[in-house]
């Protein structure tokens, strides 16, 4: 499901959460795709082109997966740049793996309520 008005790829984002939150070791904001652990835009283009090196994919400044997630240049830092995250999002030295995870989750849902209203009825149909 893409939501029309705004572009964003909702589908390819609740995959990314349902993987983050599945597998909490392997997500960590810190990486964007070392092989073992990445952050929300690196699970976005693992997920969507599993056979494909990102690094190859980039133009410019922005991670490539900005593009298969039909993200604006500003959506990128609100979603790919946790300090940009609105506080109780944001993770501390002392989370553990889960709660990591569970913060960027709650993070992505809040993220497509202000940029892709409507996506909570989709995503139930």
């Amino acid at each position: 499901m893409t939501t029309k008005a705004m572009g964003i790829n909702v589908a390819l984002l609740l995959r990314v959460a349902d993987v983050i939150a599945k597998h909490p070791e392997q997500f960590h904001m810190d990486q964007w795709d070392c092989g073992t652990t990445a952050c929300i835009a690196g699970w976005a283009w693992r997920l969507a082109r599993p056979d494909e090196d990102w690094w190859g994919a980039r133009t410019g400044d922005l991670h490539p997966s900005t593009f298969l997630l039909g993200l604006k240049c500003e959506q990128t830092g609100e979603l790919f740049a946790e300090p940009g995250w609105p506080a109780e999002f944001r993770s501390r030295h002392c989370d553990t793996a889960a709660e990591r995870a569970d913060k960027a989750v709650r993070r992505i849902h809040a993220f497509l309520d202000e940029h892709a209203p409507g996506w909570r009825k989709e995503a139930k149909l």
